[in-house]
């Protein structure tokens, strides 16, 4: 995963670097400028696929450490034409049902993140995530894990002015309480849908 990790940061940054390069003496800046100061509300879902099996599944379908649902909200300080900081909090959870009973993965999250925002209104942010109260919930067991921390970098495209798609990717290893288990790696990848309000 951490070679995955570094090929899409390498791949991001050459994105990024390639579009601030690019001839922009054309292109509108008035999206940016005039949201220079403002703060906006920030709604965000998710789907995320990678991390460590947790709990495999008859149907084909598991639970994986950095699976599946990502919901999150906060606020977005524009604090200059090519500058946000974004910070948000929410839950991420996996879950499944099979003929003897259901599984799920939950943890809430806190996460900081400064982007820089190109004349295009695209953005490119790196950011660290705080992840609470990790838990495994099979039918026969309970798996606490430690809290941690993990790094998160997301590339966005602007659809609309405050719409934006993205590709988000966490760096994130989570270590069970009691010491049992050997540490999970909780890394992933993901699509992400955002609006800022």
């Amino acid at each position: 995963m951490k070679t995955i990790f570094a090929s899409v940061l390498m791949c991001c940054s050459l994105a990024a670097y390639a579009e601030g390069e690019s001839n922009t003496e054309n292109m509108p800046v008035d999206n940016q400028e005039s949201d220079v100061g403002k703060f906006n509300i920030v709604l965000a879902a998710a789907m995320t696929f990678g991390g460590d099996e947790l709990v495999p599944v008859s149907n084909g379908r598991s639970i994986d450490a950095g699976g599946l649902l990502y919901l999150a909200a906060g606020g977005v300080y524009h604090a200059g034409t090519s500058v946000d900081i974004q910070a948000t909090f929410g839950v991420h959870v996996d879950a499944v049902e099979a003929t003897n009973g259901s599984a799920d993965f939950t943890r809430s999250f806190v996460e900081l993140m400064p982007f820089y925002v190109f004349d295009s209104g695209n953005r490119f942010g790196v950011g660290i995530a705080h992840i609470m109260s990790p838990e495994l919930t099979t039918p026969t067991e309970v798996i606490s894990f430690e809290d941690t921390n993990g790094m998160v970098v997301e590339y966005d495209w602007m659809l609309a002015k405050h719409y934006f798609l993205g590709i988000r990717l966490a760096d994130i290893t989570y270590d069970d309480t009691n010491g049992i288990y050997l540490p999970v790696d909780g890394s992933y990848i993901g699509v992400i849908m955002e609006g800022h309000f």
